[in-house]
């Protein structure tokens, strides 16, 4: 029955009094579901490492344009990573070939004395596809040397932490730690100043390497070795490197969720 004038002033009080409390349940169950909906967006616990593809141009056998071969990226849910490592006259923040946004993780850093720098970006909740690349211009010295990377981590939308650190020659090669709230991929970067053409660079703690450029040659470039963990919990996790010949290296450790 609908509550009317004619009706007795303390049922209509109750019946208004048992609607409202019914509103208010209501408004915290669909509240709620909002917020789990919304955290699971943020971090799904699921990611896991897809595509990667890693360019590279020696110095002096460069070109313009240095764009990454094409690979097979996911239509949505996942997080990119790009990783650029050249000289600082030819810096420049990448564009890839879904039009995505890259912000930086952290800043450009000053690499192999000065003339060189180590750079990272992000694309959370990125665009992709088949025939995904990822380009950098040099627009100062085309033909100079770059290492280019393009990481996908699928399932993904939080760039949880980050650590760099650019131990010296003779120290732990280590990038510091990250913390992670659950579930993480784990993507670790070496990058080593040593001036010879012939390097090696292998990770510690269970990382595997996914791609590198470690044997230079015929003229100099820049060396690089990019590697990945999967961890299952919540937790503070940290990795270094061992490199011969000995050698200081811009080190990247990044937690993604």
């Amino acid at each position: 029955m609908t509550p009317g004038s004619n009706e007795p002033k303390h049922l209509r009080s109750e019946a208004y009094a048992r609607l409202r409390l019914f509103c208010c349940a209501l408004s915290i169950i669909l509240g709620s579901a909002c917020r789990q909906e919304a955290g699971s967006a943020a971090a799904t616990g699921k990611s896991e490492l897809g595509a990667h593809t890693l360019l590279t141009h020696d110095q002096n056998k460069g070109t313009a344009l240095a764009t990454t071969a094409a690979i097979a990226t996911e239509a949505s849910g996942s997080t990119l990573l790009a990783i650029s490592m050249g000289r600082n006259a030819n810096f420049g923040v990448p564009t890839d070939s879904f039009g995505n946004v890259w912000t930086p993780i952290g800043r450009k850093n000053m690499y192999a004395g000065g003339p060189f720098y180590t750079a990272i970006w992000s694309a959370v909740a990125a665009r992709g596809g088949v025939g995904h690349t990822l380009t950098a211009t040099k627009p100062s010295d085309p033909k100079d040397e770059i290492s280019l990377a393009l990481i996908e981590i699928r399932h993904s939308g939080l760039i949880k932490d980050a650590s760099y650190a650019y131990p010296k020659r003779g120290s732990r090669l280590t990038p510091g730690s990250v913390k992670t709230d659950g579930p993480a991929t784990l993507i670790a970067v070496w990058g080593g100043d040593g001036s010879e053409l012939n390097h090696s660079a292998v990770p510690s703690d269970g990382f595997e390497v996914i791609e590198s450029y470690l044997d230079l040659g015929p003229t100099s470039g820049v060396q690089i070795a990019i590697a990945v963990k999967r961890v299952a919990a919540a937790g503070t996790y940290t990795m270094s490197w061992t490199a011969a010949p000995a050698q200081g290296a811009a080190c990247y450790l990044i937690a993604i969720e």
